[in-house]
């Protein structure tokens, strides 16, 4: 699939429960201290929405926010949609527009500059075993990721600060069942228009693991083959200290990445999946975010947050303090 704009704007949903359309970015200004996370999602067939919504201030605050919402709250045009307080807008040559308001965080965003074409997760070449079983019951209409730029005010906990930072940005549509999967790692991020990189590895339900995404140099675009992670846990089995990651590519070459966490949240997603989300420090200034699901045991259980060390796993505003210690 080629991109064109249209990828970027919602479209016509089918009669399935379970099609989804969200848009989700995450971002590290490491100068500033402040990153984020935020996922705007919405299932019309089940007449609701839900967003996911981390903002943190090194040596400063973080916040937090999951929250489900009606039809009534949520809104869909041309260009954009809107779930309560949380808004995604399409502009021409792959902008985007995010903003939101809540009580202790809001922030005005623009994506305004992409390191390369968007484009799909799954690649032809990766439509066989595992990635073939993901596209086909997740994200069945499309998965578009992009690295780039983003800028724009951040407020939290009173406090405004002009951020410009990497950043990357995904939209998903088409049907998604979650509950095909019981544990992922997602290794995603930039250290600039050099190297990006977009890739998963996720175990099924019938033990299969799928491998996909890809990684740019200067433009260029190669698939991998294999996501290979080292995740250093921290004794509550949620908290992730550190990260080690081997890329291999198609065609034998492999790219390597390390780093340490500098914050990170958790989430519950349809009641089903405990995941945890990490901004892990790439190099100088890049950052990569660590999406993991650890639960080989498959439960359910969601802890109290009294019974983990740092990550974050509570609504609403709260100290952000030495990660990990």
């Amino acid at each position: 699939m080629t991109y064109a704009l249209d990828w970027d704007r919602p479209h016509l949903p089918d009669d399935n429960p379970l099609w989804q359309e969200s848009d989700c970015y995450w971002f590290f200004d490491r100068k500033t201290g402040i990153g984020g996370y935020h996922r705007i999602g919405q299932t019309p067939n089940q007449h609701r929405g839900n967003v996911m919504l981390n903002v943190f201030k090194l040596g400063g605050a973080r916040f937090r926010s999951l929250a489900e919402y009606s039809e009534a709250d949520c809104m869909r045009d041309e260009t954009s949609q809107q779930v309560g307080s949380s808004s995604a807008k399409s502009i021409d040559d792959m902008e985007m527009r995010f903003s939101w308001d809540e009580p202790g965080c809001a922030a005005e965003l623009t994506f305004y500059e992409s390191f390369y074409e968007p484009r799909d997760w799954v690649s032809p070449s990766q439509k066989s075993d595992g990635a073939a079983a993901v596209e086909k019951e997740m994200n069945t209409g499309g998965h578009l990721e992009c690295s780039g730029r983003l800028r724009g005010v951040i407020t939290i906990d009173g406090v405004s600060v002009e951020v410009d930072a990497l950043a990357h940005r995904d939209r998903s549509w088409g049907i998604r069942d979650l509950r095909m999967a019981y544990q992922h790692r997602m290794v995603t991020g930039t250290v600039g228009p050099d190297l990006s990189w977009a890739t998963f590895v996720m175990r099924l339900e019938n033990g299969v693991a799928a491998h996909a995404g890809f990684v740019v140099r200067h433009g260029e675009a190669v698939d991998i083959e294999r996501l290979e992670t080292v995740t250093g846990f921290a004794d509550d089995g949620l908290t992730v200290i550190d990260l080690r990651a081997r890329l291999h590519l198609v065609g034998g070459e492999h790219v390597d990445l390390s780093g340490h966490a500098a914050e990170g949240f958790c989430a519950v997603t349809d009641g089903w999946l405990l995941s945890s989300h990490h901004y892990i420090e790439i190099g100088e200034m890049g950052f990569s975010v660590l999406d993991t699901t650890n639960r080989p045991s498959k439960g359910d259980y969601v802890p109290t947050p009294d019974e983990v060390l740092a990550v974050c796993i509570e609504d609403g505003l709260t100290p952000c303090g030495p990660y990990g210690e």
